[in-house]
Parts: structure tokens; C-alpha cells; sequence
């Protein structure tokens, strides 16, 4: 091996070092903008789920409530309907 290959795989090595560390550089700038990011929406996301876990019971409760009055609702759109087909100027969309 000559002198000049030995000097060419060095600068080729110095460049990939080079090439690594712009992109580690690069890597951490863009995680120190995100934890800066995600650090001032953090509150609002605790506001936000706490709202959640309040509203949760609540939302149960009136799918519970709509459900046993789905049957009821039901009858009524069949109430309507005769009355509808009894009247010639009633139009159901």
C-alpha cells in the first residue's frame, strides 16, 4: 500500500466523521425543539384531560339514557309516518 491511498482513506474517514456529527448536531437541535414544543402544550393537556375524565361518566350516562329511549323514538317516527301517509301535503324527507 502507497503512501497516498493510506492519506486518501484518511480524509475519506475525516469527512464520514464530519457527515456524523452535522447529523447529530442537526438530530438534537430538532429533539430540543420538540421538548420545547411539547413543554408549553403540556398544561393545556392536563386542562384537557381533566375535562375528559369529568365529561366520561357523564357522556356514559346519556348513551345509557338514549338507548332506553331509542324504542320510544322509534314509535313515535312510525306515529308519524301514518299520520304523514293520512295527510296528502305531508312530505318526509
Amino acid at each position: 500500500m502507497d503512501l497516498g491511498a493510506l492519506v486518501e482513506r484518511r480524509e475519506d474517514r475525516d469527512y464520514f466523521v464530519y457527515i456524523c456529527g452535522i447529523g447529530f448536531v442537526v438530530q438534537l437541535v430538532v429533539m430540543i425543539v420538540i421538548a420545547g414544543i411539547l413543554g408549553n402544550i403540556a398544561p393545556e393537556i392536563k386542562t384537557t384531560l381533566t375535562n375528559v375524565n369529568t365529561m366520561m361518566p357523564e357522556m356514559r350516562q346519556s348513551l345509557l339514557d338514549l338507548g332506553q329511549l331509542i324504542p320510544e323514538i322509534k314509535s313515535g317516527m312510525d306515529i308519524l309516518q301514518q299520520l304523514c301517509n293520512n295527510d296528502v301535503n305531508c312530505k318526509l324527507v
